[in-house]
């Protein structure tokens, strides 16, 4: 359910919206109440992680807090909303019994995931006629809609796929695949980083044209 949801996130505006948020944090909280109830072996056991996670969770409270006195509310509000999703996560996240090579899995899953959305997205742009319409001030955006989100989604991306592609305990073809798709997803991070897009576009009359979008362009990709 955690990878799906991240899966889910990060096609849909990397869950920044509450359409999308709120069912994944919705999720999250039914799981970890779940495994209060169950109790599994291991589950809510002390460990480093909950230092992180006090922190976390004080600067959510300190947010909603906070409402009492900002001059917007609403946004006061949305922001503690955004943090206590991603805090029921982290919780879910520490409670859960973790084996190191379930670790791996699941993030080798969401990498993998990840892998495939950049190169569909990646192919999408390259043969848009358009490629103006997918970058926001030169910066190719990606699915989340904001470069450096996505940029640092690819990052983070990369060095599952390259422990899985490293990892001898992981099936040959599995490994095989592995790489190029660390390769594809850094790259993809290059691109959502980098401050001007070059993009080869379909032409009716010379079969292709190449189309440059510079950083004074503050076009937007429509959502």
């Amino acid at each position: 359910m955690v990878a799906a949801t991240w899966i889910v996130w990060t096609v849909v505006d990397g869950g920044y919206f509450p359409i999308a948020r709120y069912p994944g944090a919705l999720l999250a909280a039914a799981l970890l109440l779940t495994i209060a109830i169950a109790r599994p072996p291991g589950a809510f056991v002390r460990s480093p992680a909950l230092v992180p996670l006090g922190l976390l969770a004080a600067w959510t409270a300190w947010n909603g807090i906070s409402v009492a006195w900002t001059g917007a509310p609403d946004i006061g509000w949305e922001n503690t909303n955004e943090l206590l999703a991603a805090t029921v996560m982290a919780a879910v996240i520490v409670a859960t019994p973790w084996r190191p090579r379930s670790v791996l899995a699941l993030l080798a899953l969401w990498a993998a995931a990840v892998a495939v959305v950049a190169v569909v997205d990646l192919v999408s742009f390259g043969l848009a006629r358009h490629p103006a319409e997918w970058v926001l001030y030169g910066r190719y955006t990606g699915p989340l809609g904001y470069a450096n989100g996505t940029a640092a989604l690819g990052a983070m991306a990369f060095w599952p796929l390259l422990a899985v592609a490293a990892g001898p305990r992981f099936p040959a073809v599995i490994r095989v695949i592995a790489l190029p798709a660390g390769v594809a997803v850094l790259g993809w991070a290059l691109v959502d980083d980098s401050d001007e897009v070059i993009a080869l576009v379909p032409n009716d009359d010379t079969g292709f044209r190449i189309e440059f979008a510079s950083t004074q362009a503050p076009t937007c990709r429509p959502r």
